[in-house]
């Protein structure tokens, strides 16, 4: 998943080291667009109050870090690559996930129709499908996660729900968090 956090080029600091891996927080960050982007996969360790986000961490993966994905190595694929075409394709689906790529609809970065469906090569919108997540978005769905495993295992587990929109749901931003990305 990728993290979108309102301020541009933010890859360190106190308020991101409760849910971004501290060690690592600036070679998962990707500046674009006037935001900051983190690649990674959450973990959900606990939940503490309904209100404390702090069991919610994202970490690294496995290679997919600004130092290994430099644009020499994997053919030649940054993280800034990944985040162009999932942001891109994002904010064409109307500032929600689910963006993909047809063949009829194929566009470039500005939008604009092209023949070529991948002229953008893999910064082609909606090309990598992974979903973004703002803080407010990936905390609500894993307290919906926890709550709902909880309901399954104790109380009826008739109701069991498969975490399937966790870690971030369609996406879609709250007005508050419009307003903090100037969308």
């Amino acid at each position: 998943m990728i993290l979108m956090v309102p301020d541009d080029c933010v890859t360190s600091g106190d308020n991101l080291h409760w849910m971004v891996d501290p060690e690592k927080s600036k070679r998962m960050a990707v500046c674009y667009n006037g935001h900051t982007f983190f690649v990674g996969f959450p973990t959900f360790s606990g939940y503490t109050s309904s209100d404390n986000p702090r069991g919610v961490k994202l970490w690294a993966l496995p290679g997919g870090e600004n130092d290994i994905m430099d644009g020499e190595r994997w053919g030649g694929l940054t993280l800034k690559d990944i985040v162009i075409s999932v942001y891109e394709g994002y904010r064409m689906n109307g500032y929600k996930n689910g963006a993909t790529v047809k063949l009829s609809d194929a566009v470039d970065v500005k939008g604009a129709k092209t023949e070529a469906i991948l002229g953008n090569g893999v910064r082609t919108p909606g090309y990598v499908p992974i979903p973004i997540c703002t803080e407010g978005r990936l905390w609500s769905e894993a307290k919906h996660l926890f709550e709902n495993s909880l309901e399954a295992l104790f109380k009826n587990p008739d109701k069991a729900w498969d975490g399937g929109s966790y870690p971030c749901g369609e996406g879609i931003l709250s007005k508050e968090e419009k307003a903090a990305f100037k969308f």
